[in-house]
Parts: structure tokens; sequence; C-alpha cells
């Protein structure tokens, strides 16, 4: 099998397989298994009982906080990284990185965007 690289999180031993780089070597940056992954706030047992309401200020708070009003709330940059290309006119040029996760160029090629590196 070969090494997907637009693959995101998990598959060491493929990549260990594909780049002959020993396991030890890698550190897989996914969010829920990176062992250096950011610290953890005590959330209180209700949070976990509930979904977020449309009137719970959480864009509000955001807005203040990041000194901004052009704010979305998405449960992850996945979703978002999928809808965007295909709100905006495919006219744009769009700037991203060349290394970088796949992801984003994909999606915005795949909506007949320019890609501009």
């Amino acid at each position: 099998m070969q090494y997907d690289r637009n693959h995101h999180g998990g598959r060491i031993k493929q990549a260990v397989a594909t780049f002959n780089i020993p396991e030890s070597d890698w550190l897989d940056l996914s969010t829920g298994i990176n062992p250096d992954g950011w610290p953890i706030i005590p959330v209180p047992e209700a949070a976990w009982r509930r979904l977020p309401e449309d009137d719970d200020e959480l864009l509000h708070a955001a807005s203040l906080y990041y000194q901004s009003k052009s704010l979305i709330a998405a449960a992850g940059t996945q979703s978002i990284i999928q809808a965007l290309p295909q709100i905006m006119p495919a006219k744009y040029r769009v700037a991203i990185p060349e290394v970088g996760y796949a992801e984003h160029q994909y999606a915005w090629q795949r909506h007949g965007h320019p890609i501009v590196f």
C-alpha cells in the first residue's frame, strides 16, 4: 500500500515503511494523540450534557477575545476548509503554503480556484 500524503493523522507504520524513518523519530500531531498536546482545563460536567445554543454568546466572547467581527464557529477546521471554496466565486486566486496540510489545496482546486503558493 502506498502512503497517502493527503491523509492527516495516524498511519505512522505506513509512513515508516514509505520513508524508511524509524517510528521513534515520528511525531503525529493529530489532536487526540499528540504526546505533547495542549493542557486540558477542567470542563464543567454540564458542558458535556448539551449542544451549543444560538444565544450562548460564543461569537460575542470570541469577537472580544480576537478583536474581530469576522468570525465563524465550527466543530473543527475541516468543515470550514471544505465549505469556503463552495461559497467563494472561483474567480479568486487563493494563496496557500506550498508545504502544509494538503486539504487546503485539494478543496480550493476541486472547486475551480486558481492556487498561488
